[in-house]
């Protein structure tokens, strides 16, 4: 597995595409697609069977996902016979893929990361008659086919679907035509296929595009994990062919999800099945705070305004979502918004520290940015904002060269599973407090206390215990903190400066720019 050969790979980028307005090449986490997988599987099998045809893959089990490293992955594909049929010639070779090692796991060649039996004869089944598709509320999909592509991570090579049609409780409906293969490698223009691993991936996106149909996106970021059966029915259709597609809803929890497919040939008759295939639910921000929307447009954390200490301050907070800290999600996450110096430094960031290393540098770039659209009317990529954190305090200026004028200052801090920083044209501070359980209100009028005065402390760089909470109103949670002659520079003779408090969750939110009071 090496991006410079396998070309497919920068066009399946888990996180998203186009994600700097410097480099619009930069994208995601490129990750081997499942289809790949049956494909590397497939031609292992063929070997095993000489002149019988591909007719099944069957219970495919994902264990993990295979992502592109910086350095080349050596893929390996184990393949055995386990049967044959003495009456029909039907071989069945059981088969699993697995990586040698890379930074993802480097003792991944003793776990298979996808495993299936691959089913071979010597000529395709008759077509099947095609599954029942009577649609409940059915109605014209309401999503285009761009609304599609820009909430799939799918560059060009993966974008087949020309159409979307009906679509209703049980299954939608849309066309797609077969692209060219010429793509998909540096040194091989004309790959030979035993299924078409891009056409088969393609032709799951109807799926996709049923769920951006539902009111309901919470959950609705799908990655695979095993599909019951892939069937095929004859070779696969050319370049150029127009082919109508359905997506089939077998099953759906509030974690995973089941689907089926239907892809019919040229002649109109059934050319794929896909059933039980199974998808894990990610719940990842979505809608206002779209992850995997256009990255200068959506904010991966939310605006809590009851915290800014002044209209042109913005504070912005994120609870990391569980999903979103797993090791391959969270680099897509890092490739994504960071710059290509941060994602090299990312890497040696020792695990255990990577969560907290990642969510705050990106926090502060969403407060930055937050800031300067709110002052300049611009939306910038957090991918093309460069940050640099020195004794806990974030630096950032622009990717590319200068702007009108410098980035807001910002500041930034982690408690209790809460990020949250805050960005002004002008000294900042902020700090969070983790309220005890039940707290009652003079609990929560302490956190607030010690939080304002933490956060001066922290825009003052002095010690907070030299600062003291002269009023805090119960309501809007405005504070004044007392700083002693002194103590800080920018007032050697002491001074009162406003805070601001609020509340989120189980945490206590406290901003500053040290304005008098």
């Amino acid at each position: 597995m090496d991006e410079r050969e396998d070309r497919y790979a920068d066009d399946h980028t888990l996180g998203g595409r186009g994600v700097s307005r410097v480099n619009p090449a930069q994208n995601g986490l490129p990750i081997l697609p499942m289809t790949f997988s049956l494909e590397a599987m497939a031609e292992a099998a063929s070997l095993l069977a000489p002149g019988k045809v591909v007719v099944a893959v069957r219970n495919v089990r994902l264990s993990r996902w295979l992502p592109f490293d910086f350095d080349p992955t050596t893929l390996e594909v184990r393949a055995a016979v386990a049967a044959v049929d003495p009456e029909t010639g039907t071989v069945e070779v059981k088969a699993d893929v697995r990586d040698l090692g890379n930074s993802f796991l480097p003792d991944a060649a003793n776990k298979a990361a996808c495993e299936a039996v691959v089913v071979l004869a010597d000529r395709y089944p008759d077509p099947p008659e095609p599954r029942p598709f009577a649609l409940t509320g059915e109605q014209p999909c309401r999503s285009s086919v761009e609304d599609l592509r820009r909430n799939m991570f799918h560059g060009p090579l993966f974008q087949m679907i020309r159409s979307l049609g009906r679509c209703g409780a049980e299954g939608i409906e849309g066309t797609l035509e077969v692209q060219p293969r010429d793509g998909w490698f540096a040194s091989n223009p004309d790959p030979a296929v035993v299924i078409d691993p891009v056409l088969v991936d393609a032709a799951m996106h109807i799926l996709g595009a049923w769920h951006l149909e539902q009111p309901d996106w919470s959950g609705r970021i799908l990655l695979p994990i095993g599909v019951h059966a892939v069937e095929f029915f004859g070779p696969v259709p050319p370049v150029g062919s127009h082919l109508l597609l359905r997506g089939h809803n077998e099953e759906e929890t509030a974690r995973q999800v089941r689907h089926g497919v239907e892809l019919f040939g040229p002649d109109g008759r059934v050319w794929l099945r896909l059933t039980g295939a199974g998808y894990w639910r990610f719940y990842l921000p979505f809608g206002d705070v779209n992850f995997f929307g256009p990255k200068d447009q959506y904010f991966l954390s939310s605006r809590l305004p009851e915290a800014e200490p002044g209209p042109a301050a913005r504070c912005q907070v994120l609870r990391p979502p569980a999903d979103l800290g797993q090791p391959v999600l969270r680099a897509s996450g890092v490739r994504v918004t960071m710059t290509p110096r941060e994602i090299l430094a990312y890497d040696d960031v020792p695990e255990a520290g990577r969560s907290d290393w990642f969510f705050a540098r990106l926090l502060a770039k969403d407060a930055v940015r937050a800031a300067w659209h709110a002052r300049h009317g611009e939306a910038v990529f957090p991918a093309d904002i460069e940050a640099e954190q020195v004794d806990a305090r974030f630096t950032l200026w622009p990717r590319g060269g200068p702007k009108a004028e410098p980035f807001p200052a910002v500041a930034a801090a982690v408690a209790g599973g809460t990020v949250a920083a805050v960005a002004a044209f002008d000294r900042v501070g902020i700090a969070l407090e983790v309220l005890p359980k039940k707290a009652d209100a003079a609990a929560e009028r302490a956190a607030r206390e010690s939080a304002a005065r933490r956060a001066v402390a922290d825009a003052l760089r002095i010690d907070p215990a030299a600062c003291t909470v002269r009023s805090l109103d119960a309501g809007s949670g405005a504070a004044v903190v007392a700083v002693p002659p002194g103590e800080s520079a920018p007032y050697p003779d002491g001074a009162a400066v406003r805070a601001q408090t609020a509340r989120t969750n189980d945490v206590v939110v406290a901003t500053t720019t040290c304005e008098p009071a």
